[in-house]
């Protein structure tokens, strides 16, 4: 066998590991909560994978991402549902970045921008889980990460369907959200 370069080995993985992740649609916000042991961890997986299958490349935006959702999961301005739909895309994140090498310089990369839209959107305290935004955002969220063939055109579907929920939101006040964007 062959190291587990990009081209197939570590991406395939993840499309294994992005199988077993819990299914979010129709759980309950309790249940989609899934227990935080069998979550998906950016840091571990680094530490989990054979000294040495990773290409340099590989292993720098492993750990570029770690920090992005790192910096998500400790900000207790998110709410922590929002908190666990972002921990829910760490795997199509990382197959997004490692495929396509814009991802870190394209600020309109349809994975970059639900992350971002995501985090926007939990900072401003939703009224919980039968709200229709928070709806929308489980909703892509599962798209996202269900859909592992089609990742890209999914992401790009997801912010098109969140985009549009939030334009439908009108408590979307952009003024309210410059401060904290300009700040992180």
């Amino acid at each position: 066998g062959r190291g587990a370069g990009t081209d197939g080995g570590l991406l395939g993985m993840l499309g294994e590991m992005q199988k077993r992740l819990p299914q979010l649609a129709g759980a309950t916000a309790a249940e989609s909560g899934a227990a935080p042991h069998n979550v998906f961890y950016l840091p571990r997986l680094k530490q989990s994978l054979p000294k040495g299958s990773l290409s340099r490349g590989d292993e720098s935006t492993i750990d570029l991402l770690s920090r992005i959702f790192e910096t998500v999961f400790l900000d207790d301005s998110i709410p922590s549902e929002i908190r666990d739909l972002i921990q829910y895309l760490q795997i199509p994140v990382l197959k997004a970045a490692l495929s396509d090498k814009n991802f870190f310089y394209e600020e309109a990369h349809p994975a970059r921008r639900m992350i971002d839209l995501l985090s926007r959107m939990g900072w401003e305290q939703r009224k919980g889980a039968d709200d229709p935004l928070f709806q929308a955002m489980r909703r892509n969220v599962d798209l996202v990460g269900r859909d592992a063939s089609k990742e890209q055109g999914a992401f790009a579907e997801a912010v098109a369907d969140l985009e549009a929920s939030i334009a439908a939101d009108d408590t979307v006040l952009e003024s309210d959200i410059a401060a904290p964007i300009a700040a992180a």
